[in-house]
């Protein structure tokens, strides 16, 4: 049979593909042909899907396999390239003088506030010696993952469950009055605060700045890296007239960027105390990048990519599309693929699928899958009965911790891998951020009791997802294993699992298994 790849965009196939899929709806009427559908992960452009799609619709070891009973159906929904983070983050860390001024200061100012349990009087800041000058050269060491994984042992030394440290006894005020400080003591971050406020008072009929000091070239790369809502607030303080723009002082943008800063602190304090911390460096770095450069980082990108899997299923859909297709002529085996992303797709689809009369049983395979467990679980809650049998193969939680999302190498920037990223974030409860968003992929809330999630609908939808994950049929596979025929990976990265041969041969195994 003919792979089938369509394009989609905001939740609709391309017109150009339409023809395609009427061709294909004939066939499923027609002839009594297998299934299978693949949904890519997230933040792929189109050219990496359509490559995908035409690879894993191949020969074994580098595609599926499938023989030619089967229909394959490869949606490539354009989900924002992941080149944008590639290229944005590095520059970031590379280039920008407040985001490093910043990231300095959380360090060390952090790392004095979370104790070694059991140590009393310690804390990981005096047992490394982090220093302003351990700082920079651990952060300008290349040589490894995470710069700071010591740290991470020893504020999870001695703590039974290891669900992190000790945190030192102060309220938010008390936190915020001396990191303020701190950060105004600090010449690094008074030569970035120049910079921007040179940018914010320049006068272009003069040609020149109206600030004292700072370069506005420089401070107009860093003023234009910010968040928007940062930057319009900046943008709104100003006066409207450029001479007097002079009063906006460094100083005043000084305490503007301080302000948020000291939001960051607080947070992070706060994850820590909650146990919501993804380690030391990792949840620094996600509570820096959510408050001054989410924008940048991607996490815009997320929410609308979320809102288009869920689009593909609306009336004028082509997943609804799709769903009344197969409904239409049940195919004897229908087999879903899901990467990455493409698991909020998936279970999106099994919501769909729902009192759909003659809709198929789908054979479902989950591969690292970034959907959040809550959605899942009000998926299979709904749509159980659309699922005949459930396997997920993912990462166990230290290869999670050692897969750094922009690449090998890049674990000084952020040393773990994209669910890591995506959990800790990219995700949001009701317009706020959610730190720590329990996604299906992360072992770390799959593995043990959920009592330290302290919102009990998160707790309910972990126990439910739980219960779905080792209900008779279903199974999770975590990398990297060797359980022989369907239940093997050696995927050592989440983007290793739609490519990793072991892993696609282990699918393909559990597709065409007999039906239990």
């Amino acid at each position: 049979m003919a792979n089938n790849i369509f394009l989609t965009r905001d939740g609709k196939l391309d017109a150009v593909d339409l023809p395609a899929f009427t061709s294909l709806v004939q066939r499923l009427t027609n002839k009594q042909s297998k299934v299978l559908l693949h949904i890519h992960g997230g933040l792929v452009n189109q050219a990496a899907g359509q490559a995908a799609a035409q690879r894993l619709g191949g020969p074994a070891p580098d595609g599926f396999g499938l023989g030619p009973d089967w229909e394959q159906i490869y949606v490539v929904w354009r989900t924002g390239p992941l080149e944008t983070l590639k290229t944005n983050w590095p520059d970031l860390f590379n280039n920008d003088r407040i985001y490093n001024a910043v990231l300095k200061k959380l360090i060390a100012f952090v790392s004095n506030k979370l104790g070694i349990p059991g140590v009393e009087g310690r804390s990981a800041f005096s047992a490394h010696g982090l220093t302003a000058t351990e700082i920079a050269a651990r952060l300008q060491d290349r040589s490894g993952g995470d710069p700071f994984a010591d740290v991470n042992v020893s504020i999870e030394r001695d703590t039974p469950t290891g669900r992190g440290p000790s945190v030192t006894a102060q309220t938010d005020n008390a936190l915020a009055a001396e990191f303020t400080l701190t950060l105004q003591l600090d010449t690094e971050f008074s030569a970035a605060v120049d910079d921007i406020a040179a940018t914010l008072t320049f006068d272009p009929a003069q040609g020149r700045s109206l600030a004292p000091r700072g370069n506005p070239n420089r401070g107009r790369a860093a003023f234009d890296r910010l968040d928007l809502d940062i930057k319009t607030d900046l943008t709104t303080a100003m006066p409207a007239e450029p001479a007097a723009r002079s009063l906006l002082t460094a100083v005043e943008v000084g305490k503007f960027l301080i302000k948020h800063a000291v939001a960051i602190v607080i947070r992070i304090i706060r994850r820590f105390r909650g146990k919501r911390d993804h380690g030391f460096y990792p949840t620094v770095v996600e509570e820096l990048a959510r408050e001054m450069y989410g924008d940048l980082i991607g996490a815009t990108i997320w929410g609308m990519m979320k809102t288009d899997a869920s689009d593909h299923f609306a009336k004028d859909g082509f997943g609804t599309a799709l769903v009344a297709a197969l409904a239409a002529a049940p195919p004897p085996r229908f087999a879903v693929s899901a990467h990455s992303a493409g698991a909020i797709f998936a279970s999106a689809m099994l919501k769909a699928m729902v009192g759909v009369p003659n809709a198929p049983r789908a054979r479902v395979a989950f591969l690292a899958p970034a959907v959040r467990v809550d959605f899942f679980a009000d998926a299979i809650k709904q749509g159980a009965a659309s699922v005949e049998r459930f396997r997920m193969f993912t990462m166990r939680d230290e290869l999670e911790h050692q897969d750094p999302v922009l690449g090998p190498g890049t674990g000084f920037i952020y040393p773990c891998s994209l669910l890591y990223l995506v959990s800790g974030l990219f995700e949001e409860a009701k317009d706020d951020a959610f730190p720590d968003a329990p996604l299906l992929g992360m072992q770390r809330f799959l593995s043990a009791d959920p009592a330290w999630l302290t919102d009990p609908d998160q707790v309910d939808a972990v126990q439910k997802s739980t219960a779905f994950l080792t209900a008779p049929d279903h199974s999770t596979v975590y990398a990297v294993s060797n359980g022989g025929p369907g239940r093997s990976t050696a995927a050592t990265s989440h983007g290793a699992f739609d490519d990793d041969p072991k892993t696609l041969e282990s699918v393909a195994t559990f597709f065409n298994e007999a039906a239990p």
